[in-house]
């Protein structure tokens, strides 16, 4: 391709493509040698870098050149995969409902009521907002900031993620000092159908006081999401025409922090247009010299006899078939343009039995069993159970509802991920090779099933997703708990056929737990975590052989539990079952109950029970119950009693078990910290005020420090000491705090933890230093993780004694010098210098 451009003289600009996307995809699908042509990584690497340009559509410290490696260093992939906001057209909502009209006499008219609501988004930030009764045939093309008519709102807009944030949105008609109120939006992309990422979904509506600052959500129902529709006219404005705009509130985004005394800020400037590009390719070789075109005509023939065979033995499509294959990625660009892409990963077994999905009951059928039973899909998807071990995975089962699938059980799927292949890195070699794991999802609703559908390889790549059942939904007797009913159903149906594991979604793994577990396996029939509670072994983490006699004793529980309803783990550990308690007391002489109790006995039905080492498989609640327990020894942490789902979370990742989720720890963001918080209870509170603000304005995320010291609550561990120091999590409650201010917040651990996932720590266990796939995992490349691990260790220091006023703290962080990309982590400190503590009387913002 280079030497055609120098024989054609060409000047060489990257090969970037000035026509729309669709017209590159229709040229395409003409023939073979075409579609050559345009998977030149040269086109769409331009593409993605005209796109993807913060901070807008993606963040400030984002960049194309990194998360092109999120995609396997495919620009084409990058292009078509990561969210977007389009920029070529609008995106439209309608809402239709019915109002009851003035009844007169005997006629009472019902009123059919619709109006549209408008979004477009420019380049530099720019996003208007039209609410309005008017079709889009009479708006679309008056859609732009010379627009002035009621319901129009003019703001700013950002996309981070697949989440999008629109704020400061106010109507340009309104005098600057008669402007009271502006508006704020929170919309998600989804996918559908007919396209991908072409629906956004509105998450809330907000107004916000401009003199109190004060945060009220609007009711957004009736609501319907928006659907991106195309308008040719958007296509060629890469710069909006210049215009007069009133100026607007430039804050930055949230969804419920506003500062206090906020004005407006400058208004938005805009690039004259440019001169208009060439329409389409044709346009392009039209200008071309009649010699060039020549050679040009000799090149392509060369293409389609030499490229054509390898197009097709590359993307796996024989000769006979000459069908192409339509991308599940949707539409891409217009609503029925379709994308060609290399063949995703296989979502289906062998059979056709989908990785991830509901299972409901055919249409007619007597009962409500599923469609397909929990022993088929696994059969489908791990093959017949009488196949010799070595070549049967590792089942492990566990359940989750939508928001564990987005925490802790994709913590899991990753884990086991990362495990599968450093396992077959390390021992693969072995005599009998190595059993790989594969997670199972008993998903609890739809959502759950939709998100785990979604999960990525060990490299952060589409591996086909995880593999969720959600066939238990459909079932379940009344008198079961929704979070019990799939768990007996399982082991029922399963155990007399294949060997299971079962994991809490809040069981939070850091190291392998096969050198614990494998050896056992051989010798008894159950091997579980201690619990230390009623004298019972916990049931949220366990291996259980396959047998009759297993399922039968869980077949008890559901009885059990159908007349009383009751834990299973009560159940399953009770006189009737197993008769845990007596059997797990000392028989030598000494006090039966003493602990630790037993850690082998035989059940009353003949099933021999190993409880494992508490020190190596360790319970949250240890930490208060058993001090003896050993951290450093566990390979997981079992929030058992570690209270709702979002503090579980936390907790697990300030103790160290945590994995690198959707980048976690390889892609850390700017960080906002402080060495200490100590004082009274009022000057601790305003000081997390403060952090939580600034970290909020500067874009950054709080990294708090590990414990905050109370210096007016006497001790309760020590009648001697008159303050009480607290873990962070302990003092305030983080997780639901940075959720509701829209503030991220990382665990004190963080940047170490960050550092050791980026060096390539191993999860096989302690002391094996580097992960055994070191080679295959280098997705970042070895330069780029260093640089990642050299800037956390980067810090910045901030002197608050500079600062008398919450304005001038802000505005220095506006400055370059404290800007993200020349401040990793930026550090407040002299918060307690005598004398300098105006911080005390500051006013904050009302939500916090």
């Amino acid at each position: 391709m280079h030497l055609l451009e120098m024989e054609l003289e060409l000047e060489y600009t990257e090969r970037e493509w000035k026509s729309d996307v669709e017209a590159l995809e229709r040229f395409a699908r003409t023939c073979r040698a075409a579609r050559v042509l345009t998977l030149d990584s040269g086109i769409w690497r331009a593409l993605c870098l005209r796109t993807y340009v913060p901070p807008q559509q993606i963040g400030p410290e984002e960049d194309a050149l990194q998360l092109v490696k999120q995609h396997g260093n495919d620009w084409r992939r990058f292009y078509i995969e990561h969210p977007r906001c389009r920029l070529d057209g609008v995106y439209i909502s309608v809402v239709t409902y019915l109002r009851r009209g003035e009844t007169v006499s005997v006629y009472a008219p019902t009123h059919l009521i619709t109006f549209y609501r408008y979004l477009r988004f420019y380049h530099h930030g720019l996003a208007i907002s039209l609410l309005t009764t008017d079709p889009p045939g009479q708006v679309v093309r008056r859609l732009n900031p010379t627009l002035r008519m009621s319901g129009l709102s003019f703001g700013r807009w950002r996309l981070r993620g697949d989440l999008v944030e629109v704020w400061g949105l106010e109507d340009p008609s309104v005098p600057e000092e008669r402007r009271k109120y502006s508006l704020r939006m929170n919309c998600r992309f989804k996918s559908t159908a007919r396209g991908r990422m072409n629906k956004l979904e509105m998450l809330s509506l907000a107004t916000e006081n401009r003199r109190t600052l004060e945060v009220e959500d609007v009711p957004i129902r009736p609501s319907k999401p928006f659907f991106f529709s195309k308008v040719a006219s958007y296509a060629l404005e890469d710069r909006v025409e210049q215009a007069v705009v009133e100026p607007h509130s430039a804050r930055s985004p949230s969804v419920s922090i506003a500062l206090p005394g906020g004005g407006g800020g400058p208004g938005i400037a805009y690039s004259p247009p440019r001169s208009p590009t060439p329409g389409s390719f044709a346009d392009s070789l039209a200008t071309l010299p009649p010699r060039a075109k020549r050679l040009l005509a000799l090149v392509v023939a060369l293409v389609v006899v030499v490229g054509g065979p390898l197009v097709l033995r590359t993307s796996g499509i024989s000769e006979g078939d000459g069908s192409e294959y339509e991308s599940p990625f949707g539409t891409f660009g217009g609503l029925d343009e379709r994308v060609t892409a290399q063949r995703p990963p296989r979502r289906t077994a062998n059979d056709g039995t989908p990785r991830a999905g509901l299972f409901k009951p055919l249409a007619g059928a007597s009962s409500n069993n599923p469609s397909i039973s929990l022993s088929s899909f696994l059969e489908s998807h791990f093959g017949a159970p009488d196949l010799p071990p070595r070549e049967q995975p590792h089942v492990w089962l566990t359940m989750a509802d939508a928001t564990w699938a987005r925490t802790g059980t994709a913590a899991l799927h990753t884990f086991v991920e990362r495990l599968n292949v450093e396992r077959r890195a390390r021992y693969g070699r072995r005599k009998d090779g190595v059993r790989d794991t594969k997670l199972v999802v008993m998903c609890l609703d739809e959502e759950c099933v939709e998100t785990v559908a979604k999960y990525k390889g060990a490299y952060g790549r589409d591996t086909g997703g995880g593999y969720a059942y959600a066939g238990f939904m459909h079932n379940r007797p009344e008198q079961i708990f929704a979070s019990t009913w799939p768990k007996l159903a399982a082991f029922i149906e399963v155990l007399p056929h294949r060997d299971l594991f079962f994991v809490d979604s809040d069981v939070a793994f850091r190291y392998d737990p096969y050198p614990y577990m494998e050896l056992l396996m051989e010798s008894y029939d159950i091997v579980a975590q201690e619990n230390d509670s009623w004298d019972h072994f916990n049931t949220g983490w366990m291996w259980i052989r396959s047998s009759q006699t297993a399922a039968d004793a869980w077949n008890e529980v559901l009885q059990m539990d159908m007349k009383q309803t009751s834990r299973d783990q009560n159940n399953f550990n009770e006189m009737q079952v197993l008769g845990t308690a007596l059997l797990r007391q000392h028989r030598d002489g000494g006090d039966p109950r003493r602990k630790p109790l037993l850690s082998d006995f035989t059940a009353k039905n003949g099933l021999k029970v190993h409880v494992l080492d508490d020190n190596v498989f360790r319970s949250h609640h240890f930490e208060i119950d058993r001090p003896y327990a050993a951290r450093d020894r566990s390979v997981y942490v079992h929030m058992t009693c570690g209270d709702d789902t979002l503090t579980k979370v936390f907790v697990a990742k300030a103790q160290g078990f945590w994995g690198d989720v959707d980048g976690y720890y390889t892609q850390p963001p700017p960080l906002l910290t402080v060495d200490h918080l100590s004082g009274t209870t009022e000057d601790v509170e305003q000081l997390m005020k403060i952090l939580l603000t600034a970290a909020h304005y500067s874009n950054r995320t709080l990294l708090p420090p590990s414990h905050a010291t109370f210096l007016d609550i006497p001790s309760t561990t020590s009648s001697s000491s008159a303050h009480s120091t607290r873990q962070i999590y302990s003092s305030f409650p983080i997780p639901h705090i940075a959720e509701a201010l829209g503030v991220g917040i990382v665990e004190p651990r963080y940047k170490g933890l960050a550092a050791r996932e980026l060096a390539g720590g191993s999860v096989l266990g302690r002391g094996e230093g580097v992960r055994a796939d070191a080679g295959r995992a280098e997705k970042d490349g070895a330069k780029g993780k260093a640089e990642k691990i050299v800037r956390l260790a980067e810090v910045v220091e901030l002197d608050m004694r500079h600062t008398p006023t919450l304005s001038s703290l802000l505005s220095l962080l506006s400055q370059p010098s404290f800007s993200p990309s020349s401040a990793p982590t930026l550090k407040l400190i002299n918060f307690d210098w005598p004398d300098s503590q105006h911080w005390r009387l500051w006013r904050l913002p009302r939500t916090l």
